[in-house]
């Protein structure tokens, strides 16, 4: 991943996780919360990896849902490495500022 889009995907999860721990916060009256090992953890909303040699979106269940037109081969070699394993993406927002990353 770019170092750019690892920033910025960084970002949203911090921005995310205050989200989390003001609003548990605020329903037990303000009192510290505790993480629970019962919670599970979500499976990522699309994976995005190689097809063809273009940059492809897959969903959770494995069919492709968008085919780029972003050509691989015209990447850095790090995000190479990293679309021939699959990069998981867990919302259309950070589907879209991945997207965007590799396409500029």
């Amino acid at each position: 991943m770019t170092q750019r889009f690892s920033r910025l995907r960084l970002a949203a999860v911090a921005i995310g996780a205050a989200v989390i721990m003001a609003s548990a916060a605020a329903l037990s009256g303000g009192e510290p919360v505790e993480a629970s090992a019962d919670i599970p953890t979500p499976q990522a909303k699309y994976l995005v990896k190689e097809h063809m040699g273009m940059v492809a979106v897959f969903s959770e269940g494995g069919q492709i849902i968008k085919l780029t037109d972003f050509p691989v081969s015209t990447l850095p070699k790090a995000d190479r490495e990293e679309l021939s394993k699959g990069v998981a993406v867990d919302s259309d927002v950070e589907l879209a500022l991945l997207l965007e990353d590799y396409s500029s």
